[in-house]
């Protein structure tokens, strides 16, 4: 089997163009049955002195049975299986290094003597993408991945050991997710899809520019990873912005002229996506200010008046607000739509076990700003109101992307949670 792919440089500081790197997702899609060996817990060779009915060597048998069993550890990894979907089929395969030997000469790590060389990716619309590169290990079955594989930078050392990639990997794409969900970048998404166009394709570039240290768990700059945010065009990207987060430090900081700003300090200054003049931002940017309903006593339930639409029937109701919702451990039970249906109000309640947005707020106000975060994206950047029923009483809380966190209604006030 022929196995192409192309080893893209580490990346320092980044030219005004230059080729786009793989495209990195922000979440990973959820894996489905497919045809693949069943896992093995250790890789054996056939009893000496007996040769298949194929009529090849015992050597040869040892081989092939060694690669299968290889193939059957690998795609039974987490990281593997997610890499299809139901558009998507599975592809695992082993490198011949007598037809693809490897490059010693460059950053590219190398199987060892003995060592299987496996690739997987998924074939889509009749092209296969390779995603992630292992080395595996008939003696001792030890499996080990080359974390820099199709990615724009790597982290130091590039090999490492599966159960050590895999807590990396989980980290810079829990990294990566916070960044796409940032209500900015959100909205410079949005910048770019408006002005997408036939002659000249334009998409959000986001992915890791620099890896934090394996296993690294401090608040220090060296556990944190760095995010590139740009346009991406088809022969080359534009930087916009570069953004650091350590997820466990629950730190995040802009790049600006080459100095770490605080997220919160970035924000405040109401920064926009002035790239070309064609792309002002005069729609997008303008999104994170809101508006909100004005409140006044007497108004309906809500206090706004009657809506200008409601959705009784959520379970047939489409929209990725449910999603994300359900994943924050919301049971979505009713949509009522004001300011021109562009400001919804989702009444919710938590599922069984899990407590209100309150307590969670008292207990891990991080992670409740991270669903706002994420809310906002799933609604296409409109401020929006959570309704929540729980335990006898109703909530209310609103966001938009210029304000830090949620607003909680207290006593007819907004206030910060």
């Amino acid at each position: 089997m022929k196995i192409a792919f192309v080893i893209l440089p580490l990346l320092g500081s980044v030219a005004a163009c230059r080729p786009p790197p793989a495209p990195e997702p922000s979440k990973v899609a959820s894996p489905v049955a497919f045809a693949a060996p069943s896992a093995v817990n250790a890789i054996e060779a056939p009893p000496a002195g007996v040769a298949s009915s194929t009529g090849v060597s015992p050597a040869e048998g040892t081989v092939a049975t060694n690669e299968a069993a290889a193939i059957a550890k690998v795609s039974a990894l987490p990281e593997v299986q997610a890499l299809a979907s139901a558009k998507s089929k599975l592809v695992v395969s082993v490198v011949d290094p007598a037809k693809e030997p490897c490059d010693t000469h460059s950053d590219k790590p190398c199987p060892s003597a003995g060592e299987i060389e496996i690739i997987a990716g998924f074939e889509y619309a009749g092209e296969t993408t390779q995603a992630l590169r292992f080395f595996v290990s008939p003696a001792s079955g030890d499996i080990d991945v080359d974390a820099g594989f199709g990615l724009a930078s790597s982290p130091e050392p590039r090999r490492l050991r599966y159960a050590v990639w895999a807590r990396l990997n989980a980290r810079r794409l829990r990294a990566i997710g916070i960044i796409a969900d940032l209500p900015e970048v959100v909205a410079w998404r949005q910048v770019l899809e408006r002005h997408d166009r036939p002659d000249d394709p334009e998409s959000l570039g986001l992915w890791t520019e620099v890896f934090a240290k394996p296993d690294c768990t401090g608040a220090g700059a060296e556990c944190a990873f760095t995010v590139y945010v740009g346009a991406r065009h088809s022969a080359s990207i534009e930087r916009w912005n570069y953004f650091t987060v350590n997820p466990e430090a629950r730190k995040i900081a802009v790049l600006v002229d080459s100095q770490e700003q605080a997220y919160d300090t970035w924000k405040a200054s109401k920064p926009v996506a002035r790239f070309f003049e064609e792309r002002h931002p005069t729609i997008e940017f303008r999104r994170l200010d809101g508006p909100f309903p004005v409140l006044a006593s007497g108004r309906g339930d809500l206090g706004y008046g009657a809506p200008d639409k409601v959705v009784g029937d959520t379970a047939t109701w489409a929209h990725p607000i449910k999603q994300a919702l359900a994943e924050r451990g919301f049971v979505l039970t009713r949509v009522e739509l004001y300011l021109g249906a562009t400001y919804p109000a989702f009444f919710v309640r938590p599922i069984a076990g899990r407590p209100a947005l309150f307590e969670r707020a008292s207990k891990d106000p991080w992670e409740v700003r991270l669903a706002a975060h994420a809310l906002l994206a799933a609604n296409g950047g409109l401020a929006f109101e959570l309704v929540e029923d729980a335990s006898g009483e109703r909530s209310r809380y609103r966001y938009r992307g210029r304000d830090r966190t949620f607003e909680r209604l207290v006593a007819g006030l907004w206030k910060m949670l």
